[in-house]
């Protein structure tokens, strides 16, 4: 959930995004950890990480003192 904390973090503060053309990037695949195995496996933790998230949004609504989505 860190990649998606933080570009919703971003967004919230308005942060812009930009595509830009001939740019590219390149993403590494890492080993699965014992963690992602457990969510895929395990409703109860996909359960209890879908809460987790709509708490966090919850507080950086507060923060951002946004009282609806931007997109």
């Amino acid at each position: 959930m860190n990649k998606v904390i933080h570009t919703t973090e971003l967004f919230m503060a308005n942060y812009k995004f930009y595509v830009l053309p001939n740019v590219w990037i390149i993403h590494l695949p890492h080993k699965k950890s014992s963690y992602s195995q457990e969510f895929l496996q395990n409703t109860t933790q996909r359960l209890w990480n879908r809460a987790q998230r709509f708490q966090f949004v919850r507080k950086i609504m507060i923060k951002y003192n946004s009282t609806k989505a931007k997109c």
